[in-house]
């Protein structure tokens, strides 16, 4: 009767020890902002690398000048249904855009940021430079802000919509 007792013992001081083990880890969470998002956990590399691939691509049009090819990357979804279909631009959605991003040639860009949050809302950060710093001159640039989209399994790159309350595409400051 008495090795019950032991072992019972025994028993609830692990439990006890797991117990205190999980609150001190979900406290240290809490207090360093490491909540995650379920979407947040189960984001891998890959994902990443796609993101960074598409963005890459993305201004690498720009710098090249291909602004059409640019402006084709670009889908619009509808902020009032963020698990609808996301489309690509119009004709004059994506003429406007390409006049626009022929008053900037690029020349570089580097991503500033990523963040990761749920399939429908994400956003990088992009600083394009226009010219370089010089003869003590600082460089000129831009920052855009994409909204990349998981959409049907594959990644998408959708425009910030300032109209709900979130950055543009572009941003002189940030």
């Amino acid at each position: 009767m008495k090795q019950k007792y032991q072992i019972f013992g025994v028993l609830s001081l692990i439990i006890l020890q797991f117990a205190t083990i999980g609150c001190n880890e979900k406290k240290k969470a809490e207090t360093t902002g490491t909540n995650k998002t379920d979407y947040e956990l189960v984001v891998t590399n890959q994902d990443s690398v796609a993101v960074l691939h598409l963005v890459d691509l993305f201004m690498g049009f720009l710098e090249e000048g291909d602004f059409a090819n640019a402006a084709a990357m670009l889908y619009k979804g509808d902020p009032n249904n963020v698990f609808g279909e996301y489309l690509p631009l119009e004709n004059d959605e994506l003429q406007e855009k390409i006049a626009f991003f022929k008053q900037f040639p690029i020349k570089s860009h580097r991503i500033d940021s990523i963040k990761f949050r749920e399939t429908y809302d994400n956003e990088v950060k992009c600083t394009a430079i226009y010219q370089e710093a010089h003869d003590g001159m600082p460089e000129a640039s831009i920052v855009f802000h994409f909204k990349p989209v998981d959409y049907l399994g594959s990644w998408i790159l959708c425009l910030l919509d300032s109209d709900q309350g979130q950055r543009s595409l572009l941003s002189e400051e940030d």
